[in-house]
């Protein structure tokens, strides 16, 4: 907005002009203009419920816009987090269909937010917060309410949205709820485990585990690591990655949970044969 670049000299000029400082302030809201909108609060007093021809207040232009420090500024000095557009939307639903994510979350945590979040848009928060591994979002979602299982249009619940990401502490989060649906046959649920051995995520592979997931799945759907689909090793298990890598925690875990050591690679290769730069994992295995 370069013409509000020096908020006091355009506000010089209109000591007497309430609608033109409507507009900038209409204008400050649309760009995220903090400075401009802090002076014509003060200046020129502006109605910070003044609303354009469909009914947007500048808290909602703020939040619809993504610009937080604005929605903040306007929320502290009273302006309604609740009110409605002419087509019945409210700030919060609009930045939640501009996947403003953080500025979704300002207006969360605000006392009196009207919010539905088994709603169209708090579906839609709540996959956005999985998404981006905002787990402190998540679980405010969750405690508002959040339909943990809840699909998004291509039809994927959040727990299978993060697998292909993936966002492990997230999925950690979910597995740990008893109301979210769960199939230990899926394909995702065997890709989540084959990134949580390769990450190392302990806590996770428990999770999964627990939850019946195959430790002896065959890594065969086009899907491996970047470093290991370069060498076309398509069938490994869990446990071949986990010799691979050395780890050996994760691999006492596999063991522990039934993973067989005896398992080949299309090659006939066993996870053996993979931790033969690591020693003590080699002597681990060699027990079984």
């Amino acid at each position: 907005m370069a013409f509000l670049k020096s908020g006091e000299v355009c506000l010089k000029y209109l000591d007497t002009d309430s609608s033109m400082s409507k507009l900038l302030a209409q204008l400050a809201a649309l760009q995220g203009d903090t400075r401009t909108m802090e002076l014509l609060l003060v200046r020129d007093n502006v109605d910070f419920n003044v609303r354009n021809i469909f009914g947007h207040t500048l808290l909602y232009l703020a939040a619809q816009n993504g610009h937080k420090e604005v929605l903040t500024l306007l929320i502290n000095e009273g302006a309604d987090i609740n009110s409605r557009d002419y087509n019945n939307k409210s700030p919060l639903e609009a930045a939640a269909a501009n996947c403003y994510l953080e500025v979704a979350e300002c207006l969360l945590r605000r006392a009196g937010i009207e919010f539905d979040p088994t709603g169209e848009y708090g579906s839609m928060l709540f996959h956005l917060a999985a998404r981006r591994g905002h787990t402190d979002t998540l679980q405010l979602l969750i405690v508002k309410g959040a339909d943990v299982n809840a699909k998004d249009r291509h039809g994927k619940t959040p727990i299978e949205s993060v697998a292909s990401i993936p966002q492990l502490g997230v999925a950690e989060i979910l597995l740990g709820r008893d109301d979210v649906e769960w199939d230990p046959t899926r394909k995702f649920c065997e890709k989540l485990l084959y990134v949580a051995v390769e990450a190392g995520h302990h806590a996770l592979i428990c999770g999964l585990v627990a939850k019946g997931v195959d430790v002896n799945a065959v890594e065969n759907y086009g899907t491996a690591p970047l470093h290991i689909a370069a060498l076309h090793f398509e069938t490994w298990t869990p446990l071949h990655y986990a010799a691979w890598e050395g780890q050996l925690e994760m691999t006492k875990l596999l063991l522990e949970n039934g993973a067989n050591v005896h398992a080949e690679t299309d090659e006939g290769e066993t996870a053996l044969f993979y931790a033969f730069k690591h020693n003590e994992l080699k002597r681990l295995l060699e027990k079984y």
